[in-house]
């Protein structure tokens, strides 16, 4: 054998070897069961950040999370009294006590136009709150916006309590 030909030769066994260790890589990162570890590593990762995420937000928006909760409570109701055979009338039921509050607050309103107005004024309050500030606006107003966000929280706190004094216990509608 000449040094040339031995030379060949080492060098298709070193690249024999290199091609074997690669593809023993590459069937370890195949491998069913490491597949199978990433797959549910992965899953149960963006299920934390989602849960994490959506805390968040509803810390963030306490308002519109309550109107959710609200919502879901009375969904489960309904779909609870339809499996126990009292739900046929759940519709229209649901349908007449949303027409009572109505009347209710309407009353309410026509006989307190102060507090409807600050309640309008709370809600817009809120629903500015909620909106996203931009990047100008914070340039702009910075801490003076921060302040006006908390002060419009605590007179919508206010509000809603004297709100709840109010209204508990039939007392709407005196003055």
């Amino acid at each position: 054998m000449t040094d040339r030909t031995a030379g060949i030769e080492s060098d298709i066994e070193m690249t024999r070897n290199r091609m074997g260790e690669g593809i023993e890589a590459i069937g370890e990162k195949f491998r069913p069961e490491r597949i199978k570890q990433q797959t549910k590593d992965a899953v149960s990762r963006k299920t934390r950040e989602a849960g994490a995420s959506l805390w968040r937000t509803a810390k963030e928006n306490p308002v519109p999370t309550a109107i959710v909760a609200l919502g879901l409570a009375l969904l489960f109701k309904a779909r609870s009294k339809q499996r126990n055979g009292t739900g046929e009338n759940v519709a229209h039921d649901t349908a007449e006590k949303a027409k009572r509050t109505g009347h209710r607050l309407q009353n309410f309103f026509e006989r307190n136009p102060v507090i409807a107005g600050a309640g309008a004024v709370v809600v817009g309050a809120a629903v500015g709150a909620l909106l996203p500030s931009t990047e100008k606006e914070n340039r702009i107003m910075g801490h003076t916006r921060d302040e006006l966000v908390r002060e419009a929280k605590d007179i919508a706190s206010q509000a809603q309590d004297t709100f709840k004094e109010q209204t508990r216990g039939g007392s709407y509608g005196t003055r």
